[in-house]
């Protein structure tokens, strides 16, 4: 994480590096209200991870700990 660089926009945050998705996914669902939509393009063990944090979140939704009241994924895996 110590070559992370970070360049955001009020609707668009890019990141280099390698993401910490759990924190990631986490902190969006207590900043972000109603539908959140999740994307991820990567290798399978990168897709997992971005699933499982995704799972993580869903079920805080249904226990009241968010702020969003959904989140949906999309991915798209690869190989190299």
């Amino acid at each position: 994480m110590e070559d992370l660089k970070e360049a955001s926009s009020p609707h668009l945050t890019i990141i280099s590096g390698r993401p910490d998705l759990p924190k990631l996914v986490r902190d969006l669902s207590y900043q972000a209200e109603g539908r959140v939509g999740v994307t991820i393009c990567g290798p399978e063990a990168f897709t997992r991870e971005a699933r499982n944090a995704v799972a993580g979140v869903q079920l805080d939704i249904l226990k009241g700990l968010t702020k969003c009241d959904e989140m949906y994924m999309q991915t798209e895996t690869y190989s190299w």
